[in-house]
C-alpha cells in the first residue's frame, strides 16, 4: 500500500461546492443536514455560492475551481451543463432530474400526498382541490398523487394551476383566484403545494369571505413558520426530513469523491408529520354524533379509552357507531384510537431520543411488546427500526 505523503491531495480537506439557494426553508432545512453531515463524520471546506432558480446565476467560477464533488439544486439547464462540465462527483436535490444519471435525493411526494389526504378524510371532508404550479416537477408529482388519492376514494377533485394563470398584477391574479375558490362546493379541503401557495389561498379566501377552516381547510408543505405562523388563520403545513435529505446526499457524496460505485440513483426521503393549525383543524362530518365521538376520540387517545367509553358519550350502540364511522371516515372507533397513538408514537420516535417503553407509556400502550406487533401490523416496520430509517 501506497501511503500519501503529507500536504498531498490524499491528505487534504475535500473541497465541496454547495449549490443550494438560501431563500426558503427547504433549502436552508437542506444545507442544516449537510452541516451535520459535516460534523458528524468529514472534514470539508464548503463553497456555498448563493444563487438564483432561474437561469440568470453566473456559474464560470466552476471552470476555475479545484473542488472535489458538488451538492446542487440542479434546476435549470444552465445548472444542469455547468456541473456536468465540470466532470466531478455530483448528487442531485432537485425533482427536475435535468442530469438523470447522477444520484438524486428528495422528498418522498407519495407519501407527502398521502399524509395530506388522510389528514382530512380523518376530518370527513368529501370535496378535494389541490393548487399547485406546473413550473416544478415536485408540484406535478404532488397534483398527480393527490388527484389519484381522491379519485380512489370516489370523491370529486378540483384543480388550478397558477403557473398558467399568471397575470402582470399580483392583485389580478388574487382575484383570479377568488373566483375560482367561489366556484367550489364547500365544505372542501384544498392541499397547496408549498407553503406560499397555502399563503395566497388563505388571502384569497380572506377576500371571497370564506370561512376557513370551516367551509375551506387548507394545509401546504415545508412547515416554514415564517410563513405559516404570519399567515391568518395559521396555516396547517407537512414537514418534510429536510435534515435527512441533506445529510443522506453529503454521504452518497462522501462515497462518490472515494470512489465508491453508487448503484442506487433515486434516493426519496419521507415526510416528518404533519403540523396542524387553525387552517385545518375541523371536522367537516355532517353526523355530530360522529363529530362528538371524534373530538372525544382526539382529547382522550392517551388515556386508555375503550369504545365502550365512546358509547357513554353519544347515545347509539356500538354496531351503530361502528356504521357510522365506516360510512364517514372509513375505520372502526378502536382502528381510530389505534391510529391516533400510533401517530404519537411515530412522532415521539423522530422528534426525541426516547426509549421505546418511554414512548409506549406516553402514548398508553400496555406494554412494549404490544405496542411492537401492532406498530409493526401498522407500518411494516418495528419502532426500532421505524425510527433507524427515518431519523438521521
Amino acid at each position: 500500500m501506497t501511503i500519501p505523503q503529507e500536504g498531498s491531495k490524499f491528505n487534504q480537506r475535500k473541497q465541496v461546492a454547495l449549490i443550494i439557494e438560501t431563500s426558503n426553508e427547504y433549502a436552508r432545512g437542506i444545507l442544516r443536514g449537510v452541516r451535520k453531515y459535516i460534523r458528524e463524520n468529514s472534514n470539508w471546506s464548503i463553497f456555498i455560492e448563493e444563487y438564483s432558480r432561474d437561469n440568470t446565476s453566473d456559474f464560470t467560477w466552476l471552470k476555475q475551481w479545484d473542488g472535489d464533488g458538488i451538492l446542487a439544486r440542479i434546476e435549470n439547464k444552465r445548472i444542469a451543463k455547468s456541473v456536468n462540465n465540470t466532470g466531478l462527483p455530483i448528487v442531485d436535490l432537485s425533482a427536475f432530474r435535468l442530469l438523470p444519471k447522477i444520484p438524486f435525493v428528495e422528498t418522498d411526494d407519495y407519501s407527502i400526498v398521502k399524509l395530506a389526504s388522510e389528514h382530512f378524510l380523518e376530518r370527513g371532508f368529501r370535496n378535494f382541490a389541490f393548487i399547485g404550479n406546473s413550473r416544478f416537477n415536485w408540484s406535478k408529482n404532488r397534483h398527480h398523487h393527490f388527484c389519484n388519492f381522491t379519485k380512489e376514494f370516489g370523491f370529486p377533485f378540483f384543480d388550478y394551476d397558477l403557473f398558467l394563470s399568471q397575470h402582470d398584477s399580483r392583485i389580478d391574479e388574487r382575484d383570479e383566484l377568488v373566483k375560482w375558490l367561489l366556484s367550489l362546493p364547500r365544505p372542501i379541503a384544498i392541499m397547496a403545494a408549498y407553503d406560499n401557495i397555502g399563503l395566497q389561498i388563505l388571502e384569497a379566501c380572506r377576500f371571497a369571505k370564506i370561512a376557513v377552516p370551516e367551509e375551506v381547510a387548507v394545509i401546504g408543505v415545508d412547515n416554514d413558520t415564517l410563513i405559516t405562523e404570519l399567515s391568518d388563520p395559521p396555516l396547517s403545513s407537512i414537514t418534510p426530513n429536510t435534515i435527512k435529505t441533506g445529510y443522506n446526499a453529503a454521504l452518497i457524496l462522501e462515497q462518490l469523491m472515494n470512489g465508491t460505485e453508487i448503484k442506487q440513483i433515486e434516493n426519496l426521503i419521507e415526510p416528518v408529520g404533519i403540523a396542524t393549525r387553525q387552517s385545518s383543524d375541523v371536522l367537516a362530518i355532517d353526523d355530530p354524533l360522529v363529530a362528538k365521538a371524534l373530538h372525544y376520540i382526539r382529547d382522550n387517545a392517551f388515556n386508555n379509552i375503550k369504545v365502550n367509553d365512546l358509547l357513554k358519550v353519544t347515545p347509539l350502540s356500538r354496531r351503530a357507531l361502528e356504521h357510522r364511522f365506516i360510512k364517514y371516515i372509513g375505520r372502526t372507533p378502536h382502528e381510530e384510537i389505534t391510529v391516533i397513538k400510533i401517530k404519537k408514537v411515530k412522532e415521539l420516535l423522530l422528534e426525541t431520543d426516547l426509549t421505546i417503553a418511554n414512548i409506549g407509556e406516553i402514548a398508553n400502550f400496555s406494554n412494549t411488546e404490544y405496542l411492537s406487533v401492532l406498530f409493526k401490523k401498522e407500518t411494516g416496520l418495528t419502532p426500532s427500526e421505524y425510527r433507524k430509517k427515518n431519523k438521521t
